[in-house]
């Protein structure tokens, strides 16, 4: 029988989902360039097409000039991010979306207690301590268990099918992501071994 789990085995085993169901060639190659990112974004808050933020009316014009849209029925303008928690950053949604997928894999791979700092963060992103301290805050709080999930449905792309067999939120169900996910790091290897062999 399997043993109850406890409280960090069921965080691993959320983190874990998640970094399942990121992009299999990973945000950067799924999404490199902001555009890309953008058409991300419009998707999963637009599939049907731009909606006004107020009134939620459909018929909208886009004002080319500066990247925004209005609405002809209660004549409110707004932006792609206008009413998520992107409005008003500075940076860029191609680098939010790679935060994202950083953020997720450091929950799920770290050791307890030795999540990525606030320091290699804010490197990674190429800002300020301070920007990277409330972008790693924002992601964090948004993306946890039970969050708002805005982020996790950027990037989280792929479905995720447990076994039959696996029980879950068991000790099976935890032995079986980390069997996946280390399939998955081994099959990334491999294709990048092979573009280097391809290169030179």
């Amino acid at each position: 029988m399997s043993r109850k789990l406890t409280n960090v085995e069921k965080d691993k085993i959320y983190w874990g989902t998640l970094a399942l169901m990121l992009p299999p060639e990973g945000i950067k190659k799924r999404y490199p360039t902001e555009e890309g990112s953008r058409a991300r974004l419009s998707e999963v808050r637009w599939p049907d097409g731009p909606q006004c933020p107020r009134c939620s009316g459909a018929d909208v014009k886009q004002i080319q000039k500066r990247d925004e849209f209005a609405c002809r029925r209660c004549r409110k303008q707004f932006s792609l991010t206008s009413g998520t928690p992107l409005h008003g950053t500075r940076i860029s949604l191609l680098w939010w979306l790679r935060g994202a997928e950083r953020i997720i894999e450091d929950q799920y791979s770290s050791p307890i207690g030795w999540n990525m700092t606030v320091q290699t963060f804010a490197k990674f992103l190429g800002v300020s301590y301070r920007s990277g301290f409330k972008a790693r805050h924002r992601l964090l709080n948004d993306m946890r268990d039970g969050g708002p999930g805005f982020f996790r449905s950027l990037v989280c792309t792929e479905k995720v099918n447990l076994p039959d067999h696996v029980i879950p939120n068991s000790t099976d169900h935890l032995k079986w992501l980390f069997q996946v996910q280390t399939e998955r790091v081994n099959e990334r290897f491999e294709a990048e071994k092979q573009n280097r062999a391809s290169v030179e």
